[in-house]
C-alpha cells in the first residue's frame, strides 16, 4: 500500500523525462493560484530515492507548489519494480486532460516499447479503448507538419485524420496547412479529400472541377484553398490544369516571391 507523508518541498525532484512536451502557462498559473488558496488537494506519487523523492506522477503540480509557494506537500510513496514505476507514471499522464494528442500518442508508445505491452494491454492499463489507443499511435507515422500542427494543439486530430487520405504528398501538406491556419473543421477537410479523390479517380479529359464536382457530391457545397492564392473558393469555381513538374517548380518559386513580397510590405507599413 502507498505511504501517505507530507515532506518538505525541497526533499522532492522533478521527473528525468517528463512526458509533456511544453506546459501550459496560463493553465500552471491557474493552477498555482488555486493552490495559493486552499492547498494541494491531490497528493503526488513519488518514489524513494537516495537524494529523497521523485515525483513519477504530478510533475506539473510540483511546479505550481514552487511557484505558489508551498513549503511542505502531501505525498503518497510508492514501491516496486521500475515496470511498476513506468506504468504508474505512464497511466497517469494519458488519463490527464491537458496533454496534446501527441504527447498521449508518445506515452503510449513509450509504455508499449518499454514494458513490451500489446495494444489491448496499453488499453487496460490506461483505462482507454483498443481503437482509441490504436488510433493515438498512428498518429505519429503522420507527416511531420500535422504531428507538430497537433503537438501545440493548433488543431484537433478529427479535422487532420480526412486529409490523410490525399496521396500527393505536396498537395496533402499543403491542404494540412490551409486546414491549421484557417482553423478548419472536420467537415470542411472531409470535403476536400473527397474532392482530391475525386479528381484523381474520376477526372476525364476536358472535364473541369465544375462537371466532376455536380457529379460527385450532388448540392453538397465543397469549399477547396486555391493552390496559388491559397484562398479557400467553392470546388466548382476552381479549375483542374494539367503542367509538368518543372512548372510546378515555377509556380512555387512565385508563390515563394509573392509571399515574401506581402511580408516585407507587412513589416514596412
Amino acid at each position: 500500500m502507498p505511504e501517505f507523508l507530507v515532506v518538505p518541498i525541497s526533499s522532492l525532484s522533478a521527473p528525468e523525462a517528463p512526458l509533456r512536451m511544453a506546459m501550459d502557462r496560463p493553465g500552471l498559473e491557474e493552477l498555482t493560484l488555486s493552490i495559493r488558496q486552499v492547498g494541494l488537494l491531490q497528493p503526488l506519487v513519488v518514489v524513494k530515492r537516495e537524494h529523497g523523492y521523485e515525483v513519477i506522477a504530478g510533475h506539473r503540480r510540483l511546479l505550481a507548489c514552487r511557484m505558489a509557494p508551498l513549503e511542505r506537500v502531501p505525498i503518497y510513496v510508492v514501491s516496486g519494480s521500475a515496470e511498476f514505476e513506468a506504468a504508474a507514471r505512464l497511466a497517469e499522464n494519458i488519463q490527464r486532460r491537458d496533454l496534446s494528442s501527441v504527447e498521449e500518442a508518445q506515452s503510449l508508445r513509450t509504455m508499449r516499447d518499454t514494458l513490451g505491452l500489446s495494444v489491448a494491454e496499453c488499453a487496460e492499463r490506461c483505462g482507454k479503448s483498443d481503437a482509441w489507443v490504436r488510433g493515438r499511435l498512428d498518429l505519429l507515422a503522420w507527416p511531420l507538419a500535422a504531428v507538430e500542427a497537433l503537438g501545440r494543439d493548433a488543431i484537433s486530430v478529427a479535422a487532420l485524420r480526412p486529409l490523410m487520405d490525399v496521396t500527393d504528398e505536396a498537395e496533402r501538406d499543403r491542404l494540412i496547412r490551409c486546414a491549421v491556419e484557417g482553423g478548419a473543421t472536420e467537415a470542411v477537410t472531409r470535403s476536400w479529400a473527397a474532392s482530391m479523390r475525386g479528381e484523381i479517380a474520376e477526372g476525364v479529359e476536358g472535364h473541369g472541377v465544375r462537371a466532376q464536382a455536380s457529379m460527385r457530391m450532388a448540392d453538397v457545397v465543397v469549399s477547396m484553398p486555391c493552390y496559388v492564392c491559397e484562398a479557400v473558393q467553392p470546388a466548382v469555381d476552381l479549375r483542374i490544369v494539367r503542367v509538368c513538374d518543372g512548372c510546378v517548380a515555377d509556380l512555387e518559386r512565385i508563390r515563394e516571391a509573392d509571399a515574401q513580397q506581402r511580408a516585407a510590405g507587412g513589416a514596412g507599413a
